[in-house]
């Protein structure tokens, strides 16, 4: 088990930004699912309402309305951030760097560090993480983490594993050095073993030309094999030693 500790280093500030769209899971019963399912997932997952994002919005639209909220209710100066990190699935494109449009779209200096991260559902403490080393750094004093998703346009609504699972949205965090005593850390761990229980196929070079469309450009989701890491593997790794 990988543990990370850091002290003198915190989280200042959050604010978060989300499609105005709604969809209620309850009202999709008749089609994909029955009713009794609909019930059934909700029940289960106490996920009933998502945020859906437009077409047109992408998910560093979502991460630069955060940022400037975050900005705002802290009356920060955004040139005093010295590293960006963006955390998503889903950015704008394979290359460039999303985090480095973001840089250019809030207006932060050009001597600033930039870097994109795609760990799925544990992206925002890998994120976290590695905010946090920055700014254990020399030289970095605040590191702006964004994480935003627009799953919704990479989940199928034919995928009976995925479809009433995701939203959209996006988080601004601000981590920056301190003089507090209080200690936080990560412990992180990895088995790419079950790869596949949470894959995107497409996109890639191993399978650019051998599945369907839809199923290289979707998410595809082992939902049993998702919930016993969940449930199991993440649950003994937050006990720390």
């Amino acid at each position: 088990m990988s543990i990370m500790m850091f002290s003198g280093v915190s989280i200042t500030g959050i604010s978060a930004a989300v499609p105005i769209k709604v969809v209620d899971n309850l009202s999709l019963g008749g089609g994909l699912f029955s009713d009794q399912e609909i019930h059934n997932t909700v029940a289960t997952t106490g996920i009933r309402y998502r945020r859906v994002a437009d077409p047109g919005i992408c998910a560093s639209d979502l991460a630069v309305a955060a940022a400037e909220s975050l900005f705002e209710e802290m009356g920060l100066d955004r040139s005093s951030i010295d590293y960006i990190i963006f955390m998503s699935q889903t950015p704008d494109y394979r290359q460039p760097a999303t985090a480095a449009l973001i840089q250019n779209r809030l207006g932060l200096r050009k001597d600033i560090g930039a870097l994109d991260i795609n760990m799925a559902c544990s992206g925002y403490i890998y994120g976290l993480s590695t905010a946090y080393s920055f700014c254990n750094s020399k030289g970095i004093d605040r590191v702006l983490l964004l994480v935003g998703e627009t799953l919704s346009k990479i989940v199928s609504k034919d995928d009976r594993a995925t479809s009433l699972l995701f939203g959209d949205g996006a988080a601004a965090t601000l981590i920056e050095k301190t003089t507090r005593e209080s200690g936080s850390a990560f412990s992180l761990n990895t088995d790419g073993s079950r790869y596949d229980v949470l894959l995107i196929k497409g996109g890639g070079i191993v399978t650019r030309q051998v599945h369907q469309r839809w199923r290289r450009n979707y998410s595809l989701m082992v939902a049993s094999g998702v919930w016993r890491i969940c449930t199991w593997t993440v649950l003994r790794s937050s006990i720390l030693p």
